[in-house]
């Protein structure tokens, strides 16, 4: 079979990267691109970022919210903006036939937007109410307590109050996001996937027609090293909601692993054995054996190819049951840290995983995706036919030494949230 990789046309220009792969879905053509916004985490602009991003597709100074929508729905085509971290993604999904006019739309709302003063308004007035809801959820709220306790404030993971959010916001006006946009180096370093019904003659094309900052330095862009903040001595922490008698229960600690780490996927394996899918240690035990959750799970959250983030798992338990249900979670994780995995464990989870990346691999969006995903940790073309026979060489013992290095039951902080019994 023709491997994935040697289909795939890759070019880079100054301040762009894109990768093409043409697929056999008849007319069908998905785009996903990303741009790193160096702005100051630590200050609150991510919430600035939240809101560009929103922004971005209200408008542009040369055509309407209205106009754009009704050329896209004419066409069968859409396209969305979101900030993720430090970043702002493009997603787009049209029909070939359309290229040139969906990139044009791309490009005039990325350069472009109209900043309206009364759509920023409508945005954080939503955003306002959504925070307002937020208080009365013990997965968000846990969550957010739980990443001010992990992650130092520079780190994307790390989340502001509610309080301190709606503090920010409040005093963002438009002229503040004029200025992030129109920062020099907003646009050095897109990188662009596309997947679908398009020729390898297209890739120089949409570089070209992408080159936002055609002056720049090219990719070279750089971030420095996002830190975890280790908490001194593990902490248990409540916070109480009212009228919430599940109770959202969430156990961590961080661990100094990013995704282009040689540790990353056998860490990555052994936490899906430990609680990634319904015939995990911790959904056998905890639920099916002891009936005390409909839900618990296990997974490595914060990573990147720039920081490291944490190990964590959640668990939701009635708050009759919740001191019960802590101590026999704690009980799965110390027993499964001291025993490590089995061979049979083993080849079940590479079964699981590398049919789960099958899946994604199985409509355009989905490759178009794990493209940008691989240019993002730097890896090349050749990576997403790899992937696989990379979770297939994972061996039981390094899996067990590393589960043993870096997980520590010992220094778990544990925040639970909701209505005490």
């Amino acid at each position: 079979m023709r491997r994935l990789s040697d289909q795939i046309h890759h070019v880079t220009a100054p301040g762009v990267d894109v990768q093409l792969l043409p697929w056999q879905i008849d007319s069908v053509v998905s785009l996903r691109a990303s741009y790193p916004c160096p702005v100051d985490l630590a200050a609150g602009e991510g919430i600035w970022l939240d809101l560009l991003a929103a922004m971005l597709d209200k408008g542009t100074r040369s055509r309407t919210k209205a106009v754009i929508d009704d050329q896209l729905e004419r066409i069968g085509a859409s396209i969305s903006f979101s900030a993720v971290g430090d970043r702002v993604d493009v997603s787009a999904r049209f029909l070939a036939r359309d290229l040139d006019l969906v990139l044009g739309l791309v490009r005039e709302q990325l350069m472009e937007p109209a900043f309206d003063e009364g759509e920023l308004a409508l945005i954080k007035g939503r955003i306002r109410a959504h925070l307002a809801r937020q208080q009365s959820d013990p997965v968000f709220m846990g969550r957010n307590r739980l990443s001010r306790i992990l992650f130092d404030s520079d780190h994307p993971a790390y989340e502001w109050s509610v309080e301190e959010l709606t503090a920010v916001l409040d005093r963002i006006e438009v002229d503040a996001l004029q200025d992030l946009h129109s920062r020099n180096s907003l646009w050095d370093g897109l990188r662009v996937a596309v997947v679908g019904d398009v020729s390898g003659a297209h890739v120089s094309h949409i570089s070209d027609e992408l080159v936002l900052k055609p002056d720049g330095p090219g990719l070279g862009f750089t971030k420095a090293r996002r830190s975890v903040a280790r908490a001194g001595e593990p902490a248990e922490i409540h916070i109480e909601i009212p009228d919430r008698p599940n109770m959202n229960v969430l156990l961590a600690h961080p661990i100094d692993v990013k995704t282009v780490s040689d540790d990353y996927l056998p860490l990555w394996m052994g936490t899906f054995i430990l609680g990634g899918n319904f015939s995990s240690r911790l959904m056998t035990t905890v639920r099916d054996e002891r009936g005390l959750t409909y839900g618990i799970r296990s997974y490595l959250s914060g990573m990147g190819a720039l920081q490291p983030g944490a190990w964590m798992t959640s668990v939701t338990l009635s708050s009759k049951v919740v001191q019960e249900g802590l101590q026999v979670t704690r009980e799965v994780l110390s027993r499964f840290v001291e025993e490590g995995i089995s061979e049979e464990e083993l080849r079940d989870g590479k079964s699981t995983m590398i049919g789960s990346y099958e899946v994604d691999l199985s409509t355009t969006s989905g490759v178009a995706g794990r493209l940008l995903l691989n240019m993002h940790r730097g890896w090349g073309p050749s990576r997403i036919d790899d992937h696989p026979d990379l979770i297939a060489s994972v061996q039981a013992r390094e899996v067990n030494r590393i589960i043993g290095e870096r997980f520590d039951p010992s220094l778990l902080t544990v925040v639970t949230s909701g209505t005490r019994a």
